[in-house]
């Protein structure tokens, strides 16, 4: 598996690109919203980066 190689032969922000690099747009931005409201705290900024900056058709 793919990913399962980059986690094993990377760290940090690299390994971040990489695994990133393999995701589809619309996984991508389901992937940094999940993050962004994981845990305590909220990340507004990537919210609004997702949420306002991507049209309705990518929205839906």
């Amino acid at each position: 598996d793919l990913i399962k190689d980059i986690k094993g032969d990377t760290s940090g922000n690299f390994n971040k690109i990489l695994t990133n690099l393999l995701y589809s747009p619309v996984e991508y931005d389901c992937h940094e919203l999940r993050r962004a409201v994981k845990g305590i705290g909220t990340d507004e900024e990537a919210l609004i980066e997702i949420l306002a900056s991507r049209s309705n058709k990518r929205l839906k």
